[in-house]
């Protein structure tokens, strides 16, 4: 075989290898959590290419507490209302990784811990939180230490 023939069988064969690549790429997903009715109600199911988990409902936003390192990103402006919200991070356990508001907004989160110190969307956190925009937040408790 020629030098010529097997130059164009590889090149073929490298074609057919990243259009292969292209088409199933996008059909990787993560379903983590899913319930018995077979709905994902805790962390969502795709995570972009750069490993950062994107977070588009309360349900989602509140799994975090399974991952306290882990990098985030919200995708949807998030109502809270009727949540009953239990803080991300402990003094103990504290949120640690990445949260990224991307220009979305918390509404309506109502915290009521009335004996706990440490309350809010977070209860303790040495993580890094950028763009986060919380509208019409409530607790009942008097602000810990």
């Amino acid at each position: 075989m020629s030098m010529r023939r097997m130059k164009s069988k590889l090149y073929r064969v490298i074609a057919v290898l990243l259009i292969a690549h292209m088409v199933f790429s996008p059909l990787q997903s993560v379903v983590v959590g899913a319930t018995e009715s077979g709905q994902n109600h805790d962390l969502p199911t795709s995570e972009p290419d750069d490993g950062v988990v994107e977070i588009g409902t309360a349900e989602q936003l509140q799994a975090i507490n399974s991952d306290l390192s882990g990098s985030y990103r919200l995708v949807a402006d998030i109502d809270m209302g009727g949540v009953d919200w239990k803080p991300l991070g402990t003094s103990s356990l504290p949120f640690s990784g990445t949260l990224d508001g991307n220009g979305h907004e918390v509404r309506n989160l109502a915290v009521d811990l009335p004996n706990q110190n440490h309350v809010g969307l977070f209860g303790y956190s040495k993580g890094r939180l950028t763009n986060v925009t919380l509208q019409n937040v409530n607790w009942g408790t008097a602000a810990g230490p």
